[in-house]
């Protein structure tokens, strides 16, 4: 039985990150892979005004609807993670954690300098929003 579960994918829009740092150009990005991988049914994409981490921008956060909810929330709901710092290029990595389930969530990072993104990394800041 395919996985039925739904996430939601909200880009940052604002004037930062959508007027200085394109993150229009990631939204088109995720619109292209989400049509050619078929996750249509599976990956909600949407934008939104403002995450509050502007210059670490372009910003995007993901986060698994609960079962039988229907439409978005505020998009600061606990359980999503925002992903700082994202190219076109970082789209599919994200897309691939995202559909690959439970199993492949990294654990909360710590506080302090462990919470820093490893090299090569988008940004994801990998903390639960609470």
């Amino acid at each position: 039985m395919p996985d039925a579960t739904v996430h939601e994918v909200f880009v940052c829009r604002g004037p930062e990150c959508g007027g200085r740092r394109f993150s229009a150009d990631i939204a088109a990005q995720f619109r292209k892979l989400i049509k050619a991988r078929g996750l249509e049914e599976r990956v909600r994409l949407d934008t939104f005004c403002c995450f509050g981490k502007c210059f670490s921008g372009p910003n995007v956060l993901t986060r698994q609807l609960a079962p039988g909810e229907l439409k978005p929330v505020v998009a600061m709901a606990p359980g999503g993670r925002l992903h700082l710092g994202v190219a076109p290029k970082d789209v599919g990595a994200i897309l691939d954690g995202l559909v690959a389930g439970p199993a492949a969530e990294p654990p909360a990072a710590a506080t302090g300098p462990a919470a820093l993104a490893p090299a090569g990394r988008s940004g994801d800041d990998e903390r639960p929003l609470t």
